[in-house]
C-alpha cells in the first residue's frame, strides 16, 4: 500500500500494458513530469515477462557507439520474450544515428518488443514507414490523469491528513491539468498551509513554476542555458503559458514566448518583457545557428523578432533564412531611425550582408546606398553643416523616389527653407541684441520679423520688416528680397487681401527669375503654386504638379523643405491624400536640432490634416497632441493659423485630453481661428459665397448630372481636378454632396 501511495497508477494506464503487447514499438512522447519512467516501473513489475532499460546519452549521436550497446543489450535477451525500455530518445539527432536505431528496431526479434520514451516529438523515427504499422503511440494527453482519476489520486495520498475541499481539488485540477509531478507539488504546496495554487492574476505558485522552469531549460544546450540562469526567470508564470512551457520542445519555443509575450504586454509592471527579450537573444545567438534548425524556423523567427520591434536582430535572422527580400524590408524600416541618428556605419554594414546584384535591383535601395556612402564621406571629411536629411521613398505607389537631402544650408537666416525652424521665444530674445557686425543687420532683422510673425504679432513684423527695405533698398539679390515679400504675402494673406497677395506672388516669382540660382527660380515657382491652391485655381497648379513628379528623381538631393510641403499640399488639393500622407510618413523629422523644430511641425500638422481626410481619427488626434506640444513649448501659433481649416475640426476632441496648459493653449488658437476667419469676411464680405466662373461652371455640370470624369473632359482637365474643385465649392457653401451644392448655388441666384 505505501508503494501504491507514492505512486498511483490508474486502471486505464495499467491495462494498457496489454495493447503494447500487441505492438512491436511502443512511443510515449511526453514532457518530464508525466510519469513516463512510473509508468514502465510499475508495467515491470506487474509483467511476466523481463524488462531491460537503457538511457541513450549525447554519446550515441554516434552512430557506432549506438549501434553497440543496441547489440549489446539485444544479445542480453537471448532471444527471449521480454521488453527493452529506451529513455530519452530525444536525444538522437544525427541521422546516420536515427537509421542505425531504426535497422536495430526492425531486424530485432518479434519476441522483443521496445518501449522508447521521449520528452520531444520523435517524428523522423516515428514517420518512418516501415515502422509505423508496427507502433503504438502514447502522448501526454494518454498520461495525464482525469478528473476522477485525480481524486483518486488524492484519495490515495491518505498519510498527509489534510482535508482538501471542494474548491481546493477544482484549483489542483485546473493549475495540474492532470500531470501528475504537478500534482504532487500542488498537494504539497497545500500540505504546508500555502496560499491558493494561482492568485488573482492567474499566475502560478512558485513551487510549480520552479519545476515548470526546470524542465523548460533542462532541453536547452547547455552554453545557453549558462547564459540564461543569470539573467533569472520573475516570479510566477501565468497559467496558460506555464502549461505551454512545459508541453513545448526547442522547436516551438518561439510559438510559446510569442504567446506569451503578447499575453502580457498589457502588464505595465510585469518584468516579463524586462527579461525576456534578453533570453531571446541569447537562444537566437545559442540554438538557431545550429545546423540542425531548417531556413523556416530562421524566417518565423525574423518575423516573431519584428512584431517585438527587434528589427536589427530579424535583419539577421532574415539573412540567416536566406531571405533577401525580407531582410531588404527591415533595412529600409530600420534606414529613418539609422539616419537621424547618423548610424552610417550600420546602414553600410547591412548592405554589406546583402547580394550587390539583388540590391542594384532595387531602386529605392540602390538610392539608400547611394546617400549613406555620400553622408559616410561627410562624416570622413568632419562636415559640420548641421543639415539634416529628410527621407522620401515615394510620392506615389508605381514612382520610384530617392533618399534626399535639404539643400538649403546657404540661405543664411532663420526662415532659410520658408518654413519656421528653431526656439521662436529664443530666436527674438537672442536677436534683438544690436550685433557687432552691421553687415549683418537685414538679415537679423529679418529673423526677428519672421519670429514676431509666428508669434501673431504682425505690427511688430511690418515694422522690423519696414527696416529690413530700409537697409537693403538697393539689394535685389534674391537671398534677401524674396523671403522678405514671402513674409509680407503671408500677412496680407492672413488678412484677407487677395489682390495684394496675387501681387507679391507675381513680384517674388518674376524676381526668382532675374537669377541665375536654381533653387530661387524653383521657389518662385512653389511660392506661385501655394497660392494658387489657396485661391482654388487648382487647373493652373496641376501642372506644378505633374512637374515636380516628373523630375523629382532627378532634383531629389535640390529641394528645399518648402517645395516638399507645397508638394503635399498639391497631393491634399488633388484629393491624393494617401500619396500625401505616404511622402510625409517617409520624411525625417524631430525636435531633437533646433534647427529642425519647424519642420518637424510643419510635418505633424499635415499629417494630422491627412489623418482626418482619410478618417482616421485616432491618428489624427495622436498627430495633433504632438503638434500641440511642440507648438508651445517653441512659441508657435501662425503655423497652425495659416493651415487649412480642416484642421481645427478635431481641436475640440483633444481639447479636455490635454494638461492645462495644452487645454489652454488649444483653445487660444481654436480662438485666433475663428477670430480671423470672421474678420476676414467681415471685411471681404464677398469672400463668402465667391465661386469662381471656372467653380460656376462646374456646378452647371453637376447640375446636368455629369460625372467627375465627363465634366473633366469638357472642361479639358483630369479627374483629380475636378475633385479638388468640388472640395473647395462645398467647403464655400458649406454642403457635403452633388445635390446640396446645386440647391446652395440655386438659392444664391449663381446658375
Amino acid at each position: 500500500m505505501a508503494e501504491g501511495q507514492k505512486h498511483y497508477i490508474p486502471e486505464r494506464l495499467s491495462t494498457t500494458f496489454h495493447r503494447i503487447l500487441k505492438k512491436k514499438i511502443t512511443f510515449i512522447n511526453a514532457p518530464g513530469g508525466y510519469g513516463k519512467s512510473t509508468l514502465t516501473n510499475h508495467w515491470s513489475m506487474v509483467s511476466d515477462f523481463p524488462f531491460r532499460s537503457m538511457e541513450i546519452t549525447d554519446s550515441c549521436n554516434n552512430p557506432q557507439t549506438l549501434h553497440l550497446h543496441l547489440t549489446r543489450i539485444l544479445n542480453e535477451t537471448k532471444d527471449t520474450r521480454s521488453i527493452i525500455v529506451i529513455d530519452h530518445v530525444h536525444r538522437v539527432k544525427n541521422k546516420e544515428a536515427i537509421s542505425s536505431l531504426q535497422e536495430c528496431l526492425l531486424k530485432a526479434s518479434p519476441n522483443i518488443h521496445f518501449i522508447l520514451l521521449s520528452r520531444e516529438s520523435i517524428t523522423p523515427l516515428a514517420h518512418i514507414s516501415d515502422i509505423q504499422y508496427q507502433t503504438l503511440q502514447l502522448n501526454a494527453n494518454d498520461l495525464k490523469l482525469t478528473q476522477e482519476e485525480t481524486i483518486g489520486w488524492i484519495s490515495n495520498h491518505t498519510s498527509y491528513s489534510i482535508e482538501i475541499s471542494e474548491k481546493q481539488l477544482e484549483e489542483i485540477f485546473t493549475v495540474t491539468d492532470g500531470c501528475p509531478a504537478l500534482l504532487q507539488l500542488a498537494y504539497q504546496h497545500y500540505s504546508q498551509g500555502q496560499l491558493p495554487l494561482i492568485d488573482e492574476q492567474g499566475r502560478v505558485a512558485p513551487l510549480l513554476e520552479k519545476f515548470i522552469v526546470n524542465e523548460w531549460m533542462s532541453q536547452l544546450p547547455g552554453k545557453a542555458v549558462n547564459q540564461m540562469r543569470p539573467l533569472t526567470i520573475p516570479p510566477y508564470l501565468s497559467l496558460d503559458f506555464a502549461r505551454e512551457l512545459l508541453q513545448t520542445d526547442v522547436h516551438s519555443l518561439f510559438n510559446t514566448l510569442e504567446h506569451h509575450l503578447l499575453l502580457n504586454k498589457v502588464l505595465v509592471e510585469s518584468r516579463w518583457m524586462y527579461c525576456f527579450h534578453p533570453l531571446v537573444r541569447v537562444i537566437i545567438k545559442e540554438i538557431l545557428p545550429d545546423k540542425k534548425f531548417k531556413r523556416p524556423v530562421y524566417e518565423k523567427t525574423a518575423l516573431f523578432l519584428e512584431k517585438e520591434g527587434f528589427i536589427k536582430e530579424a535583419f539577421d535572422m532574415a539573412i540567416l533564412a536566406d531571405k533577401p527580400a525580407l531582410a531588404l524590408q527591415y533595412l529600409k524600416k530600420f534606414a529613418p531611425q539609422a539616419l537621424e541618428l547618423e548610424e552610417y556605419d550600420t546602414l553600410q554594414g547591412w548592405f554589406h550582408r546583402l547580394d550587390p546584384l539583388y540590391t542594384s535591383a532595387d531602386k529605392e535601395a540602390a538610392s539608400l546606398q547611394h546617400w549613406t556612402l555620400i553622408m559616410l564621406n561627410r562624416a570622413e571629411e568632419n562636415d559640420n553643416s548641421g543639415q539634416k536629411a529628410n527621407l522620401l521613398l515615394q510620392t506615389e505607389k508605381d514612382t520610384w523616389t530617392p533618399y534626399l537631402a535639404l539643400n538649403q544650408g546657404s540661405i543664411p537666416f532663420n526662415r532659410n527653407s520658408f518654413g519656421f525652424n528653431g526656439n521662436i521665444h529664443e530666436t527674438v530674445k537672442e536677436l534683438q541684441f544690436p550685433h557687432k557686425t552691421s553687415a549683418f543687420t537685414p538679415y537679423r532683422k529679418l529673423a526677428i520679423a519672421e519670429a514676431l510673425y509666428e508669434q501673431n504679432d504682425k505690427i511688430a513684423a511690418r515694422e522690423y520688416l519696414e527696416t529690413v527695405w530700409q537697409s537693403a533698398i538697393a539689394d535685389k539679390h534674391p537671398g534677401i528680397s524674396i523671403p522678405a515679400l514671402w513674409l509680407e504675402l503671408l500677412c496680407h494673406q492672413s488678412e484677407g487681401r487677395i489682390k495684394k497677395v496675387h501681387y507679391l506672388t507675381e513680384e517674388i516669382f518674376f524676381r526668382s527669375l532675374q537669377t541665375n540660382n536654381p533653387v530661387w527660380r524653383r521657389t518662385g515657382k512653389a511660392i506661385k503654386t501655394y497660392t494658387l491652391l489657396n485661391e482654388g485655381f487648382l487647373e493652373d497648379a496641376e501642372d506644378w504638379l505633374a512637374e515636380q513628379k516628373e523630375f523629382l528623381h532627378i532634383l531629389w538631393n535640390q529641394m528645399t523643405s518648402f517645395e516638399y510641403f507645397t508638394l503635399t499640399r498639391s497631393l491634399l488639393a488633388f484629393q491624393e491624400v494617401e500619396e500625401a500622407d505616404n511622402l510625409l510618413r517617409r520624411m525625417i523629422t524631430s525636435t531633437s536640432a533646433d534647427k529642425n523644430i519647424g519642420n518637424h511641425l510643419e510635418r505633424r500638422l499635415l499629417q494630422t490634416i491627412c489623418a482626418i481626410k482619410l478618417e482616421q481619427t485616432t491618428e489624427a488626434e495622436l498627430l495633433l497632441k504632438d503638434a500641440l506640444e511642440v507648438g508651445h513649448k517653441y512659441g508657435y501659433i501662425r503655423s497652425f493659423l495659416d493651415q487649412d481649416p480642416t484642421l481645427f475640426l478635431i481641436f475640440p476632441n483633444v481639447k479636455n485630453d490635454l494638461p492645462s496648459h495644452l487645454s489652454e493653449y488649444c483653445t487660444n488658437l481654436l480662438q485666433l481661428a475663428n477670430k480671423e476667419e470672421s474678420k476676414i469676411l467681415n471685411d471681404n464680405p464677398e469672400m463668402k459665397n465667391a465661386l469662381t466662373l471656372h467653380e460656376i461652371e462646374i456646378i452647371k455640370y453637376i447640375q446636368q448630372g455629369f460625372s467627375n470624369r465627363k465634366i473633366g473632359d469638357q472642361l479639358n482637365i483630369t479627374e483629380g481636378t475636378v475633385k479638388g474643385h468640388l472640395h473647395r465649392i462645398y467647403k464655400k457653401l458649406n454642403v457635403s454632396n452633388r445635390v446640396q451644392a446645386v440647391k446652395a448655388a440655386e438659392n444664391q441666384l449663381l446658375l
